[in-house]
């Protein structure tokens, strides 16, 4: 997912850094994987009700309860050894449940994914780079009824909501390209590629 078309499209009015706003994806990409747990969420935050236009969609509440998939440590595009951002993804507990069932996603299958800056900690016993504050929320719903096999959703840092970006965006245009299971970048995320062998995925 680029962080080029979701400021365009997800950031309008808020303030955004054009030299990030123009990052493109590069590699390497560092995969660590974890497990999340499973719970049903509502749509509150700090015990506000979130409301959304009709055809918008709100951002999870509950995202700190999904299934983490892994985080890709991205680099500049300019400087190509300087790492710039940490992005980490997580997939909605029902659609991991599917797949853990027949290796599949399901229709309908949310992930998201949180952009972070980096700090860099040279307290320890080897220096490294850990995640700093969001810089922004993307939201990637599988539909199998949509031109591009899927929907994506920007939101800049205190949006609740978010409308779908528009067919052919440059986030499905990349998953079209590079995507393998589904679509999606599961390649990233020894689990999910140990859990589709199970199911006779290579």
């Amino acid at each position: 997912m680029s962080r080029r078309e979701l400021v365009r499209n997800g950031g309008r009015g808020i303030g955004v850094d054009p030299k990030d706003a123009a990052m493109k994806i590069t590699a390497p990409l560092l995969a660590v994987t974890t497990v999340g747990a499973l719970l049903c969420g509502a749509c509150l935050a700090f015990g506000q009700p979130r409301v959304a236009p009709p055809t918008a969609v709100i951002r999870p509440a509950d995202v700190s309860r999904w299934v983490t998939l892994g985080t890709t440590l991205h680099m500049r595009a300019d400087t190509p050894q300087t790492p710039d951002e940490m992005r980490h993804v997580q997939i909605a507990p029902d659609a991991y449940d599917q797949f853990l069932r027949d290796g599949t996603f399901p229709d309908g299958a949310r992930f998201a994914v949180t952009f972070h800056a980096l700090k860099a900690d040279g307290s320890g016993a080897a220096a490294l780079y850990a995640e700093d504050a969001e810089r922004f929320f993307g939201l990637e719903i599988l539909d199998t009824h949509h031109p591009d096999g899927r929907r994506f959703y920007a939101y800049p840092p205190g949006a609740v909501s978010a409308q779908a970006l528009a067919p052919g965006n440059s986030c499905a245009v990349c998953h079209k390209a590079h995507g393998t299971r589904q679509g999606t970048f599961a390649h990233y995320y020894p689990t999910i590629v140990s859990l589709g062998r199970e199911h006779g995925a290579p």
